[in-house]
């Protein structure tokens, strides 16, 4: 396949991120029906559900990643993940380096978020950052995945950051 034929992923990856969102639905809409008090449960668990459903999209593109070549949705639209020499699938290290930072986003908001919802527990919650973790969330993601289709939009291989810190390349295989 002609090399700028090959990179041109951008379209497919924002496709294949809608659909990976979509299989990962099922346990979002359920973590809301814990919020929205249709599921009675006890606190603690509630609060075990929102740290296991923060790590799953991660675990679930490391996995993936790994042992696939891609995602749900990037086996769908055609995409697979290689090293950037583009002769191998990605080593489980490869693929952990590749969600690093949504690790580190989501280690940083689930502490805060636990810090919150333990301060307003005991009722004296006085310290914020201007916004609740809902929003904080929210904007952190904007701002990396601005920062993500920057980066691949302005490099011939569209090599996003997470790509540059696994030494991976997105390509078109079929």
């Amino acid at each position: 396949m002609a090399p700028e034929i090959k990179y041109h992923t951008a379209a497919r990856r924002i496709i294949a991120a809608i659909i990976d969102g979509l299989v990962l639905l099922p346990l979002g809409l359920t973590g809301d029906l814990f919020r929205k008090g249709v599921f009675h449960i006890d606190i603690v668990s509630y609060d075990l559900w929102d740290l296991l459903f923060g790590f799953t999209g991660i675990i679930y593109s490391i996995f993936f990643h790994y042992y696939y070549g891609r995602t749900v949705g990037k086996a769908l639209v055609g995409l697979k993940v290689l090293d950037v020499t583009e002769s191998r699938r990605l080593t489980l290290f490869e693929s952990f380096k590749r969600d690093l930072m949504s690790i580190i986003v989501q280690v940083f908001l689930l502490a805060y978020y636990f810090f919150e919802q333990q301060q307003m527990r005991e009722g004296n919650f006085n310290f914020n950052l201007g916004m609740n973790s809902s929003d904080f969330i929210e904007y952190s993601y904007i701002i990396w995945v601005i920062i993500e289709l920057i980066t691949m939009l302005t490099n011939q291989k569209r090599r996003a950051v997470h790509d540059y810190l696994a030494n991976s390349v997105v390509v078109v295989y079929n």
